[in-house]
């Protein structure tokens, strides 16, 4: 990669034309770094509305499923809270969105991606070559743990419905099984990290560019760039500033302690100062890297260092989770059972009736073999008469168990049951292989 920083541009000169130089180049910088903020900005505000239904998906598989979003002044603020009930109130929570997304989840990853390479052609030295081609994936599969990767990437996939690996050249690692600076590296990105102009094209390739947005605490950057010490100070926190934590009520820290860095992708053509596309990355409000407009883009294959992954097709850039259809669902089924639960409570300590003034209702508690005292003359408290819950209401929690599954695509035969009646081994094995 032909990158150049630009801590070579702050640099004094006695002479003039350097100077100059030094100075017109500066503002062109400052030029580009004010251009790709507004960038930034524009496309974090595209999206409020997906990440709303991000955290509340996450929220979901997380068991928070009472919670409501709460209102701070603005249209799409605030955070997810569970609103207040009275202390007879059952609220009970049966996740059956976890278990659906772990079954997904081992369905993804149970298979290793393959990569397979033609040889050029039939000659031995071309088909050794492409063997060992193969054998290479391999041992970066291995050695580089892409699996742990890419089960992180097919996580978020399925939770908010994309998720990311970002494979590039890392020059500041250490190959230590060739003994060589610089190595391959793989990592998860979640997609709250990347940023993208047009949601309406699907494929991340055809975007003008894409933004990896980072939150590094402000000793890594001095580290990382000490010409910034005394430049840069924190100004975001680090939980709050892209995923907030605090929309899932588990922020704790409000103090800022880090600061913020871009790295923008751009592909040719979208920037003047990039004709033939680039990378610059800004920390804060300065550059800090970018390509030469001559050296183009970093890499010859001339692709995004990104790979994304969708679940369920939308027809627009971000695919759709399956949590989203499965929430009503799953709302509906916490309140039927609450709702027995509660049935189940007034059976067991059923309310009483009495003539007013014949007994002291603070005296009457729950112990089994109570003795309540009532006045002479008055009737003894009875238990008020009670009708069971409708059958309907019972058969409600199988028809909502029977839609989640259709919705899910998972049924007995995915989850390791046999169907009634279904005794053959080729029956059980068609019927998996179908579902």
């Amino acid at each position: 990669m032909a990158i150049r920083s630009s801590a070579k541009h702050s640099a004094n000169s006695s002479d003039e034309a350097s100077f100059l130089e030094t100075r017109e180049e500066g503002e062109r910088l400052r030029g580009i770094a004010s251009f790709l903020l507004k960038e930034y900005e524009a496309c974090k505000n595209a999206r409020t509305s997906i990440e709303k239904e991000w955290y509340e998906n996450l929220a979901f598989y997380l068991g928070n499923q009472w919670s409501v979003w709460g209102r701070n002044g603005s249209a799409l603020g605030g955070k997810l809270v569970t609103p207040g009930a009275p202390p007879w109130r059952t609220r009970l929570t049966v996740n059956r969105i976890q278990p659906i997304i772990r079954t997904k989840l081992s369905r993804v990853t149970s298979t290793k991606p393959s990569a397979s390479v033609a040889p050029a052609s039939s000659e031995d030295e071309d088909l050794f070559a492409a063997q060992a081609a193969e054998q290479v994936w391999d041992s970066v599969y291995r050695e580089k743990n892409i699996h742990r990767s890419f089960s992180r990437a097919a996580f978020w996939m399925l939770i908010t419905g994309c998720g990311y690996l970002k494979d590039y050249w890392d020059p500041s690692k250490r190959d230590r099984t060739n003994k060589m600076d610089g190595d391959i590296h793989v990592e998860s990105v979640t997609p709250w990290h990347v940023f993208v102009p047009d949601l309406t094209l699907e494929e991340i390739e055809d975007q003008p560019y894409v933004i990896h947005s980072k939150v590094v605490p402000i000793n890594q950057i001095y580290r990382m760039y000490p010409e910034l010490k005394g430049k840069v100070k924190p100004s975001v926190v680090s939980e709050n500033e892209i995923m907030e934590n605090t929309k899932l009520k588990i922020g704790t820290n409000n103090a800022p302690d880090s600061t913020l860095m871009l790295e923008f992708w751009i592909k040719p053509g979208f920037h003047e100062a990039f004709p033939q596309g680039g990378m610059v990355t800004i920390v804060d409000t300065f550059i800090v890297q970018y390509t030469e407009p001559e050296a183009g883009w970093p890499y010859e294959h001339e692709e995004y260092p990104f790979i994304k992954f969708d679940h369920i097709p939308t027809g627009k850039y971000y695919a759709d989770s399956v949590i989203v259809a499965l929430r009503a669902l799953q709302r509906e089924y916490n309140r039927t059972r609450s709702q027995v639960v509660e049935a189940k409570n007034r059976m067991a300590k059923p309310q009483l009736t009495a003539v007013e003034g014949s007994v002291d209702p603070h005296k009457i508690t729950s112990e089994p073999g109570q003795v309540i005292f009532y006045k002479a003359g008055f009737n003894p408290p009875t238990p008020l008469p009670l009708q069971g819950l409708p059958a309907y209401v019972l058969q409600e929690l199988d028809r909502i168990v029977l839609d989640m599954e259709d919705i899910s695509a998972q049924h007995q035969v995915s989850k390791g049951n046999v169907p009634p009646g279904v005794t053959a081994a080729t029956a059980i094995s068609y019927l998996q292989e179908k579902d």
